[in-house]
């Protein structure tokens, strides 16, 4: 069984075979990330983020025939994050919409016209929308219970 893809982006125009073969060939001889100095919750859950992206995009990218092992450098600080934070290791819906998101303005409050994504596996715009179209409902909604 074939995985294919049919956006624009370099990892679909190369291959998931090819990806996993630069990516993360790699990958169990990278550091193991210290996570003492993570002592804010903001630091926490974007170190969780961007550890569960890659968790994900290490596991989409295996040839089907591959067993599956993560390995230490990414599994180990994430499991870490997890339990200090008191989630599962693996994105959550929390990752992707309610902490993945910048104010796109010099303003001060987040608006559901003045955020933006910070973290995508495409890039492509239609990825950020479905992301965001949570977050601004989310957004709507703190501002409809504030008043």
């Amino acid at each position: 069984m074939a995985r294919t893809c049919s956006s624009g982006t370099w990892f679909c125009r190369l291959g998931f075979q090819g990806v996993s073969l630069l990516r993360f060939t790699a990958a169990s001889h990278w550091p193991v990330i210290p996570i003492g100095e993570l002592d804010s919750p903001m630091l926490l859950r974007r170190a969780h983020l961007i550890l569960a992206y890659t968790l994900h995009f290490y596991i989409h990218a295996l040839p089907l025939t591959s067993p599956l092992c993560i390995p230490k450098p990414i599994s180990l600080p994430l499991v870490r994050i997890s339990q200090k934070l008191a989630i599962p290791p693996l994105l959550t819906f929390s990752d992707t919409i309610l902490y993945n998101w910048v104010i796109s303005t010099n303003e001060d409050i987040p608006t559901p016209l003045n955020v933006r994504s910070q973290t995508l596996f495409t890039g492509l715009r239609d990825e950020e929308e479905f992301y965001l179209c949570s977050a601004r409902i989310e957004l709507l909604l703190s501002n409809f219970h504030s008043q």
